[in-house]
């Protein structure tokens, strides 16, 4: 016997608790969930990865501007501290081309951790939940017309089964036409039945007062929360990934940040190109710019006109190195 896999919203039947299971549906689900999410940095569209250890706020957020592929982060070490790099090898992988971008993430990061900061107020929240509740009226309005659809094809199906009871037995065509009609206003009944629990369970957002005060006390210990030095870089980005979308960057004369939150809403930042210990042209410094002043090279001697010693210890009592 051959068994096929079949998606879940394909399935006939669904038994919960039939037998004892080692987790329960709901864990099941969220466990599926995140896999699912997982799964998305090994994807064809290799847009988003789970958040990591790493300090980099936009790790597995960030899109390439010129060739639209996911850039990766590598870090160096800078004054005892991980700083990490955004890079897009895309055009590199089958086919050797430059490098598209690198990018210093330092600055990037500042800059989209300020805008979120600037974004995730009580005043927003309060004009984000006005703004729910205006849809949560018109999907109660949406769900009044689908209900009303479900209910004429009941009374439709019902009448054609009262239309079928009543035939003659003897008139075989008459009751076959009705019988057939029957089938056909059924099938439309739990068609529509059905289509009416798929968009209600899509539907149900409504936020209740507890949930709604949540919000506001989010809002208002957000910025001690992401200010504060104890708090880990995984849970810091994964605080990124809630609010945002994706990131794309741009790196011309000034750097662009195309910041798209979930539900379509756009910001863009500009700022100076960052330089980073490590550069992709060749009018860029290697190391930080260091000035109109940068410090001299002090002069050397020739080895002709230094001075001669006739006697010089074997073993010099002080301990020479370069530098």
């Amino acid at each position: 016997m051959q068994q096929h896999r079949v998606a879940e919203d394909k399935w006939h039947t669904l038994l919960l608790s039939a037998h004892v299971g080692y987790v329960s549906w709901e864990e099941y689900q969220e466990n599926q969930r995140r896999l699912q999410e997982n799964a998305h940095a090994l994807g064809p569209e290799r847009r988003k990865s789970p958040p990591r250890e790493g300090p980099a706020l936009l790790q597995g957020l960030v899109i390439c501007g010129i060739c639209g592929e996911r850039m990766k982060v590598i870090y160096h070490v800078r004054a005892g501290q991980r700083v990490p790099d955004y890079i897009c090898d895309g055009r590199t992988g089958n086919d050797p081309q430059p490098m598209c971008q690198w990018i210093c993430g330092k600055a990037v990061d500042e800059a989209v951790g300020n805008l979120l900061l600037e974004i995730v107020t009580p005043a927003a929240i309060e004009a984000t939940l006005a703004v729910q509740q205006e849809l949560q009226t018109r999907l109660d309005e949406v769900e009044r017309l689908r209900k009303q659809q479900v209910e004429r094809a009941r009374y439709e199906a019902e009448l054609a089964q009262r239309r079928y009871m009543r035939v003659d037995p003897d008139n075989r065509l008459v009751a076959d036409t009705l019988e057939a009609d029957w089938n056909r206003k059924l099938r439309a009944f739990q068609e529509a039945q059905q289509e009416y629990e798929r968009q209600r369970q899509k539907d149900c957002t409504a936020i209740d007062e507890q949930v709604r005060s949540r919000l506001h006390t989010l809002a208002k210990d957000f910025p001690r929360l992401w200010r504060d030095p104890n708090t880990p870089d995984r849970e810091r980005k994964r605080l990124a990934h809630l609010l945002l979308e994706d990131v794309t960057l741009i790196k011309r004369e000034q750097l662009l940040i195309h910041v798209r939150f979930p539900g379509g809403a756009t910001r863009t930042l500009e700022m100076p190109r960052p330089r980073g210990h490590l550069c992709n042209e060749k009018d860029q410094y290697l190391y930080e710019d260091p000035g109109p002043e940068p410090p001299k090279k002090a002069k050397g001697v020739r080895l002709s006109k230094r001075a001669r010693f006739e006697n010089v210890s074997p073993r010099p009592s002080e301990v020479q190195c370069e530098a």
